[in-house]
């Protein structure tokens, strides 16, 4: 990873997505998954009450292990709101921001602070984690409130419980599409194993003080 530094770095243009977000054509009713408002929609993974302190702004702070949601899910659309904190910066690589947003608690897409980095590899922010590096950075600076919209498609089994094809995924951060309908080839690290059943979304505590706000999602019908 490089040194965070704005010289032969540009920030990248938010464009308008070709799929427009909020009619989300083909999809299932909307659930919402945190409006700062409680955490009932979650919990620990050792089934725990989740336990992440909400903070001002009707946000959550990870705190005391990865969440996961209640609910399990196959194909949808995800809309997720994230922060890194700003840190000094002999805090560098993997200790900056570190967090994720896990489809199907199998296939990480990498949240950290890569503001001003102009390293695209599989472990910055926007990454399909250790897998596939993002097309584009698109991080705004730390302390600043960021967007993940994700489509994902299961992977698919026979009736033999075989695996006929690998998950898919588009990720338009903060406007900007960074995977463009990609195969996940198998699970990221710190994962649960493919199978055909439906997965939770998991959110991770790597022991940053990451925050989230507005979460949704909407199945595929």
């Amino acid at each position: 990873m490089t040194t965070r530094s704005s010289t032969g770095w540009t920030p990248a243009t938010p464009v308008t997505p070709t799929s427009t977000w909020s009619q989300c054509a083909g999809r299932g009713e909307r659930i919402t998954l945190f409006d700062g408002t409680n955490l009932t929609e979650w919990q620990h993974t050792d089934g725990r009450t989740a336990s992440w302190p909400r903070v001002p702004g009707g946000a959550m702070e990870v705190c005391c292990g990865d969440l996961r949601t209640r609910q399990a899910f196959g194909d949808y659309h995800l809309h997720v709101e994230f922060k890194v904190p700003l840190l000094p910066p002999d805090v560098t690589g993997q200790n900056r921001g570190n967090s994720g947003v896990y489809q199907q608690e199998r296939y990480e897409v990498q949240i950290l602070d890569s503001y001003g980095d102009s390293t695209l590899d599989t472990n910055e922010a926007g990454a399909i984690y250790l897998q596939k590096a993002l097309d584009v950075n698109a991080a705004t600076a730390p302390e600043t409130w960021q967007t993940y919209d994700i489509d994902f498609r299961a992977a698919r089994y026979d009736d033999a419980g075989t695996k006929t094809a690998d998950a898919r995924i588009t990720v338009v951060w903060n406007g900007v599409k960074v995977h463009d309908d990609v195969e996940i080839t198998g699970p990221t690290g710190g994962s649960i194993a493919e199978g055909p059943v439906a997965g939770s979304i998991r959110l991770q505590d790597h022991g940053n003080k990451v925050q989230y706000r507005t979460i949704w999602i909407q199945p595929e019908n």
